[in-house]
């Protein structure tokens, strides 16, 4: 289900965000997103309900419906690990869903809170992206072709021998059918040598910072969130866990 948002919810969305509203989870249901951070070591924001009715769930990893494309409609990422996309704070993983809509509304869910341990998504489970940016570019890049946004996948198997040699007297017309037909459209495809470097290897995780992880996942389903407002609108169930966690920690709740 698509997340709609009344109109009388914007307006007090609204009213908050320009009063600079509290982190009070009591106060209207409002609560600033970096203080949300405080609570939970990362997010996770989808346009659609994920959790149905549960404020509580396990999440697969799954392998991304929506992979990073080149300028031929060729697929540059990793698109055959299965994953969950995190980010540490709101706003990254805002960012890293930028529709170019400033008014988009997500569902937020979190995962891993900063004081328990029962919930803690092991480390070995964790891989970093940035980090990984270092050595698919090292592995992927050739000549003209750094890996990064504007990479090409067609130019990589030309430099890597993966595709036909123009044949003598062949009409250039064929020989370019013949390299359409042979060339791989995506990184699942390639053959396994060159597949295993695409392994974590996403274009722009530099600006996204995103961390994946590749373990079943407990999420917590918080509320929803307009993008850049700086606040999320607590749920019902969202309002008892930061309550409660708040209490945990020490924090008075009036």
């Amino acid at each position: 289900m698509k997340i709609k948002i009344k109109e009388s919810k914007k307006r007090i969305l609204k009213e908050a965000i320009d009063l600079g509203n509290i982190y009070k989870p009591t106060s209207r249901g409002f609560i600033k997103t970096s203080f949300l951070s405080e609570l939970f070591r990362f997010f996770h924001l989808s346009s659609y309900s994920l959790h149905k009715k549960a404020s509580t769930f396990t999440f697969n990893p799954r392998v991304t419906k929506r992979p990073f494309e080149d300028e031929d409609s060729f697929v540059i990422e990793d698109d055959f690990t299965p994953r969950i996309s995190l980010a540490t704070s709101i706003e990254e993983a805002t960012d890293a869903l930028e529709t170019g809509d400033s008014m988009e509304h997500y569902y937020v869910y979190a995962s891993d809170v900063e004081s328990r341990f029962d919930d803690n998504i092991p480390e070995k489970s964790l891989i970093w992206l940035p980090l990984q940016l270092q050595r698919c570019k090292r592995d992927l890049s050739t000549n003209g072709n750094k890996y990064g946004p504007n990479f090409n996948l067609m130019n990589y198997q030309s430099a890597k021998g993966l595709l036909p040699k123009q044949r003598s007297r062949e009409s250039r017309t064929r020989w370019v059918d013949r390299v359409m037909s042979a060339a791989y459209s995506n990184p699942k495809y390639l053959p396994p040598e060159h597949k295993n470097k695409f392994y974590a290897c996403v274009p722009d995780a530099e600006e996204t910072n995103e961390y994946w992880s590749t373990t079943n996942t407990v999420m917590y389903y918080l509320g929803t969130h307009i993008a850049n407002s700086g606040v999320v609108v607590l749920s019902a169930q969202g309002k008892r866990l930061v309550a409660d966690i708040m209490k945990e920690q020490g924090y008075d709740i009036p």
